[in-house]
């Protein structure tokens, strides 16, 4: 419980055997604020890679049509789509093994990166604005990240697009 300004810990019972007294929590100068600034009001800086080039995070919502892929998770038989070269078949490969497919040529001068998404879809599940982040080395334009992701096998088709502004 709680008196004032203080707090005290431990069962939440007064007098209980855990009791101590702790201050109660203030305005936070810890993760997520710099210098009282929050950390989405500062400036974007790309963390330095071993060359002492700037790491280049990006962004982009994507759309997609459920039925054509075995869902957003990785499968074992998205190897064969991604490093033995197979065509894509709706339905056969996961929407994560496309979406980083088409993005791999972006990556000239560096190795590929994970696509990485805080959400997955099952097979068959639509996605409206799926939003994706990748980093590299590599500075890029967003039109090539959307003509990439636009002009893949299943982009082509209409069941892959990027769904607004990187």
């Amino acid at each position: 419980g709680c008196r004032g300004a203080k707090c005290w810990g431990g069962s939440g019972v007064e007098g209980g055997s855990a009791e101590r007294m702790i201050d109660r929590a203030g305005v936070c100068r810890g993760m997520g604020v710099i210098d009282g600034v929050r950390l989405e009001h500062a400036p974007l800086r790309g963390k330095p890679g071993k060359l002492g080039k700037p790491r280049h995070n990006y962004k982009i919502p994507v759309a997609y049509f459920g039925p054509a892929f075995a869902g957003w998770a990785w499968m074992p038989s998205d190897r064969a789509f991604m490093e033995q070269g197979e065509e894509w078949a709706p339905g056969k490969y996961s929407t994560s093994a496309v979406v980083q497919h088409a993005l791999n040529p972006l990556f000239e001068g560096d190795k590929p990166r994970p696509v990485q998404v805080a959400g997955r879809t099952d097979k068959g599940v639509s996605g409206a604005a799926q939003t994706i982040s990748f980093w590299t080395m590599n500075q890029l334009n967003p039109e090539d990240i959307t003509a990439a992701i636009n002009v893949s096998a299943p982009g082509r088709r209409g069941l892959l697009r990027v769904a607004g502004p990187i």
